[in-house]
């Protein structure tokens, strides 16, 4: 288990935050002077979460920034004893003119969409606003999320006196040979064919004129992209899955490499670091009633009724009919399993909705969050979306998944793909399962030792290869070689 963090940070208010550009940050007062490092995460709780474990690592010898897009991640952050720095979401070459546009105020029709993109204008204020964080927070090293990675062009010409790293949440994003990209939920007999970049046809002029003419200033904005970081022939551009990454740049994924499908994908520049799952961790916006409820939980527990818990993450944000129509098909399913409870982790709107129609059932909590590693530490099986938190989280405390992906075009998919192919628990359709059908696969999960077999045994392999003092050193040596 990690050491308690007890480097201390502000309680976040509107009153302590600053976007970036203001002239100060909140700071402590050391001796001698520590050195500084500046995470720049996704603005996705699932992608800051991950970060706090290497965090808490590098807190023994760096003071730790955050530059988030909002409160909620700011207080994640704060709460957890890190120094939150408000930014604003935007990312260059990432299709945002509109957007970035209509914020100012400016019109965002066509034309200006075009001017704004071949002009490179969201790089130019980027540009300005990196600038003035690095300013403040004087960072010795620069952690960016790869869904954040363009930032890395913007701050390239810093790498001399800041050492720049990708940081990864998820699996590998690279194609590599004939195995399943980590989105994709199945394997394939042969490879793929590889996805050439489209050639400009002046056909396409007469079919869609806006489009063609878009095209155009898309390219051109790459191509200066690349003259105005001034990319030297080691660092190049190489496009993933999901993101636009940089050769020879250490990238540090936030999850074991025996999860992969093979250690083949591995590139020479990536380091993954294990299950990256801080024990320490604070949890914020916690419903009150959890805590209310949760001795009755645990009384039913040690009473012999197993525990399945089921959370599909932050995908829902409404009370959406399709994940209203799973939840009554999985009640009618555990209300044919005997000895068995259920705690479901919803929205608020989703919860106020099943509560209604839902009150008299004795063996059901509907909860909007819980201290989901709590939780996971005494459920018997975990029903989950098959995002790589909730999946590491359960395989941390030896829990047997049943994965229903939600989003298709992410790495859900790819997830569940490898959690049956280990023998870590079982796959269903979301928009398809039957109550028979989520039975018999539950059953097979509450009562196949199998599946907690094979769980403990990748358990164990993640402890002896990837222990807090390893991932420490791997850490170090990255962050102590020359700049790239």
């Amino acid at each position: 288990m990690s050491a308690p963090i007890t480097q201390s940070a502000p309680k976040v208010t509107p009153s302590t935050l600053r976007i970036a550009g203001a002239t100060d940050v909140p700071s402590r007062v050391v001796s001698p002077p520590r050195k500084r490092v500046l995470f720049i995460p996704a603005s996705i709780r699932s992608h800051v979460v991950p970060t706090l474990f290497v965090a808490g690592l590098l807190a023994a010898e760096y003071d730790v920034f955050y530059a988030v897009t909002n409160s909620v991640l700011a207080t994640i952050v704060s709460e957890n004893g890190f120094t939150p720095v408000l930014n604003r979401a935007l990312w260059v070459n990432f299709g945002m003119e509109s957007q970035y546009l209509e914020s100012q105020g400016r019109s965002a029709g066509f034309w200006p969409v075009v001017r704004a993109v071949w002009t490179n204008e969201i790089y130019w204020q980027r540009k300005l606003e990196l600038d003035a964080l690095l300013d403040q927070v004087k960072p010795a090293v620069v952690i960016i999320d790869i869904f954040s990675s363009a930032d890395f062009l913007v701050l390239y010409r810093y790498r001399s006196t800041v050492q720049l790293l990708f940081c990864n949440p998820m699996l590998s994003t690279y194609r590599v040979s004939n195995f399943p990209i980590v989105s994709e939920a199945s394997w394939f007999s042969a490879p793929p064919p590889v996805n050439q970049p489209a050639r400009f046809n002046s056909r396409n002029v007469l079919r869609n004129p806006g489009a063609a003419v878009l095209e155009v200033a898309v390219r051109h904005q790459t191509a200066k992209l690349t003259q105005l970081a001034g990319l030297t022939a080691e660092h190049q551009l190489v496009d993933t899955v999901f993101s636009r990454l940089v050769t020879n740049v250490p990238e540090l994924v936030l999850a074991p490499l025996e999860f992969e499908l093979s250690p083949e994908v591995k590139k020479p520049n990536q380091h993954y670091l294990g299950l990256c799952i801080r024990d320490t961790r604070i949890d914020t916006e916690l419903d009150a009633a959890f805590e209310q409820r949760w001795p009755e939980i645990l009384a039913r527990h040690h009473a012999g009724q197993r525990l399945v818990y089921c959370s599909f993450g932050t995908f829902y944000t409404g009370s959406d009919r399709a994940l209203l129509t799973f939840i009554a098909t999985l009640l009618e399913a555990i209300g044919t399993v005997p000895d068995t409870q259920l705690v479901c982790s919803v929205n608020g709107l989703v919860v106020e909705t099943l509560q209604a129609m839902y009150a008299a059932l004795p063996n059901v909590y509907f909860f909007r969050r819980v201290p989901q590693l709590l939780v996971l530490e005494r459920a018997d099986a975990h029903i989950t979306h098959g995002g790589l938190g909730s999946v590491k989280e359960s395989i941390r405390h030896g829990v047997p998944m049943l994965v229903y992906p939600l989003d298709i075009h992410y790495d859900q998919p790819g997830n569940g793909l490898k959690i049956e192919h280990y023998g870590l628990g079982l796959r269903g359709d979301f928009e398809w399962e039957r109550p028979a059908t989520l039975r018999t696969k539950l059953l097979r999960l509450l009562e196949d030792p199998a599946f907690r077999a094979s769980i403990a045994r990748f358990r164990q392999t993640c402890a002896v290869r990837y222990p807090d003092e390893k991932v420490s050193e791997v850490l170090r040596t990255l962050l102590t070689v020359a700049a790239p």
